[in-house]
């Protein structure tokens, strides 16, 4: 049984992304810091598909994004 100063999942995945979408809207040149180079991406939006892998193409990714 968790004790009553636990923290829930639910909280820490809120706040995970609060700060998550926070730094990618006002730093999005450092966001790629939440990622591994095992990890991957995919964006749909509509119609079309976008798969990436790695920090570093995440990291270039998401800025083109955000000029976007």
């Amino acid at each position: 049984m968790a004790s009553s100063g636990a923290v829930s999942v639910v909280q820490v995945g809120s706040y995970f992304v609060t700060q998550y979408y926070q730094i990618l809207q006002k730093q999005p040149d450092v966001v790629h810091q939440f990622y591994s180079d095992g990890s991957s991406m995919i964006r749909v939006d509509g119609d079309s598909m976008e798969s990436v892998a790695g920090i570093l193409v995440i990291g270039v990714f998401l800025l083109l994004a955000a000029r976007n």
